[in-house]
């Protein structure tokens, strides 16, 4: 049992790592998303890490609508630890759990002004085509497949795998839990 707390205290460091790279804002940002990229690929990492890490890169990526996805992806992980864990049952747990449900509402708002206020800006724009670009990208107007365009078109693929893995991942942990807590009340 002491290497679970072992584990589950790594998993805090890093977290607690993270976040104060967070805090420290400016050139320290792209940091803290690359290792919170990082501690997310880690399988063995509690869910409880993985909505909070989830909820730290929503706060700094660039795009919004991976910025939703990833609080969607939290959001998610929160309500199959709730189920696992129902409200009641340990204090701590719900209190922690309470904790970052108002986080995950403080990025949904926040990401909805956002979106809210994009959306206002390009209604305003001249250009109807500009709109239609993704963030950050310039597609080729010739037909032609540039550099550029497949350099975008292999993050947007890889993007999709990541969010495709984690989604499997979680699928196991439940499905692992189901059985356990199956096997465990024979």
């Amino acid at each position: 049992m002491s290497s679970g707390n072992g584990l589950s205290q790594n998993y805090n460091e890093r977290y607690n790592d993270l976040h104060a790279l967070y805090e420290e804002g400016g050139d320290k940002l792209q940091a803290c998303e690359d290792g919170a990229r990082d501690l997310l690929d880690d399988k063995n990492l509690p869910r409880l890490h993985q909505i909070k890490t989830l909820l730290l890169l929503a706060s700094i990526v660039a795009h919004v609508s991976e910025a939703w996805d990833m609080r969607q992806e939290a959001e998610t992980l929160w309500r199959i630890e709730r189920r696992v864990h129902p409200e009641g049952q340990e204090a701590e747990l719900d209190s922690i759990l309470d904790e970052l449900s108002l986080a995950l509402q403080q990025i949904k708002t926040l990401l909805s002004e956002e979106l809210v206020a994009k959306h206002q800006n390009s209604a305003e724009d001249d250009e109807a085509s500009a709109a239609m670009q993704p963030e950050g990208h310039k597609w080729s107007t010739d037909g032609i497949l540039r550099d550029s365009d497949a350099k975008y078109l292999k993050e947007e693929r890889e993007f999709y795998r990541r969010g495709a893995r984690s989604l499997k991942r979680i699928c196991e942990d439940v499905l692992e839990e189901s059985k356990s807590a199956g096997t465990s009340g024979r």
